[in-house]
């Protein structure tokens, strides 16, 4: 069984949206973003007092704070799909998930990872969209409607079978 899509950058966007998301990054989010307003409070307070150099460094902290916050993810994601783009030597490419009988194998143009179905830990559905969770904490996705020579509930069966999953 196979699952093809088009890895694009706007396809990568979205995946970074979906990680910002995720409980332990909305809870640093908010705690970047309480950290940096009160940096600015301090910065006030500061000005305030009359300390040109206390605001000048209170201000600097905020901004750390607020990059961290709304931008680095972004960045870094941005750099990532460079080095992905630069891989594969193209700004878009097909990735096929192949789900063959003694392991899944994930290919993005011309490199390639596998993993045994005993690493699998567990699966999340939610609208089109599938996450196989493995043990080691990565994420292989998938699209219900992208699935080549199958569907995805023949590929649930299967899995639910070499995995053990009900």
């Amino acid at each position: 069984m196979k699952n093809e899509y088009e890895v694009t950058w706007e396809l990568y966007k979205e995946w970074l949206r979906e990680n910002r998301r995720k409980k332990p990054r909305r809870t640093f989010l908010v705690i970047w973003i309480v950290m940096g307003l009160c940096f600015l409070g301090l910065c006030l307070w500061e000005w305030a007092m009359g300390r040109g150099v206390g605001v000048a460094y209170m201000l600097a902290f905020a901004l750390l704070c607020f990059n961290r916050a709304f931008t680095r993810d972004w960045l870094l994601g941005k750099r990532q799909y460079a080095q992905m783009v630069k891989n594969c030597g193209q700004d878009r490419w097909i990735r096929t998930i192949e789900f063959r009988e003694d392991m899944v194998l994930a290919s993005d143009g011309n490199a390639s990872v596998h993993w045994n179905y005993s690493d699998m830990e567990s699966i999340r559905e939610e609208g089109n969209h599938v996450w196989i969770t493995l043990k080691n904490r990565l994420v292989i996705r998938l699209y219900k409607d992208k699935f080549v020579d199958a569907d995805w509930e023949r590929c649930r069966t299967m899995l639910a079978g070499k995995t053990g999953w009900v």
